[in-house]
């Protein structure tokens, strides 16, 4: 074969290919016009039926869960502080003022939380944010204490 005619046969196969890939896509177009048109077609009662069979989950829900996930973790870290604090108790004289000073910190900031806690339960919706703010913000300074007074025994 020439080199005249195996560029004619490559461009005839480009030719092709390209036609096909039109049909293709033509082919594909009008699938799925058809697929939005029998998705347009549905009842809507079905939607309705299965947005009523799903629980709503209302905003009390999420708060008493979210409370319910703090007081868990409150009572997990404080359970560690516990642990730290009788470490603390077998510490050389030295080191058992430095200890105690952390371990205070470390309880007032969990009395705090703890009083967050209990006033996120209590909290009615248009104020669960803003506690949920103070609680976050007291954990934070909780988890930092104990991490802290955890630091000093390594």
């Amino acid at each position: 074969m020439s080199a005249a005619k195996k560029t004619k046969a490559k461009a005839k196969t480009k030719a092709k290919a390209k036609t096909k890939a039109k049909a293709t896509t033509k082919a594909k177009a009008k699938t799925g016009a058809k697929t939005k048109a029998k998705t347009t077609a549905r009842p809507k009662t079905k939607t309705k039926a299965k947005a009523a069979a799903k629980p709503k989950v209302t905003a009390k829900k999420k708060q008493d869960a979210y409370t319910a996930k703090m007081k868990k973790q409150l009572d997990k870290l404080g359970t560690e502080v516990e642990s730290l604090e009788k470490k603390s108790r077998q510490a050389t004289k030295d080191l058992k003022a430095e200890y105690q000073e952390q371990l205070k910190h470390a309880r007032a900031a969990q009395k705090k939380l703890q009083a967050r806690v209990k006033k996120l339960g209590n909290a009615s919706e248009d104020k669960w944010d803003k506690v949920k703010d103070e609680v976050d913000h007291a954990w934070g300074a909780f988890v930092s204490s104990v991490n802290y007074f955890r630091s000093k025994f390594k």
